[in-house]
């Protein structure tokens, strides 16, 4: 069984960098460039994990772990919250949001592959 995995941001050039890391190792990647999209895809797909930005208009990265933890049938995917911004590194904000795992940007593709690794062996 292939693990998929959601990435969602709203800057393309990361999707694309990310998009190509994993499936270099194996993973089937979906993406979404907004929340809502987000959202909507997962009415119809059940991503394994799911690797958010913190930092997206409209709705946060962390609103959108909030809302996928809260939801009974998708509170079982993993999240994994990226950001640039200091909230990443601040345990009781990822605690508090729900999120699995969190990952400061720039993003190095070996603490991508360990973070999915992480949460995968939990």
């Amino acid at each position: 069984m292939s693990i998929s995995v959601l990435i969602v941001d709203d800057d393309p050039i990361t999707i694309q960098l990310l998009k190509l890391i994993l499936e270099r190792n194996s993973y089937q990647v979906l993406s979404a460039r907004s929340a809502a999209a987000a959202l909507e895809l997962l009415q119809e797909q059940r991503p394994h994990i799911i690797l958010v930005d913190d930092m997206m208009p409209q709705m946060t990265g962390g609103d959108l772990c909030r809302t996928i933890k809260s939801d009974p049938k998708l509170r079982d995917i993993c999240v994994i919250l990226m950001s640039a911004g200091v909230r990443v590194e601040s345990a009781s904000y990822i605690q508090q949001i729900g999120a699995d795992y969190a990952l400061p940007k720039p993003i190095i593709s070996r603490d991508v592959l360990d973070a999915i690794e992480n949460v995968l062996t939990r």
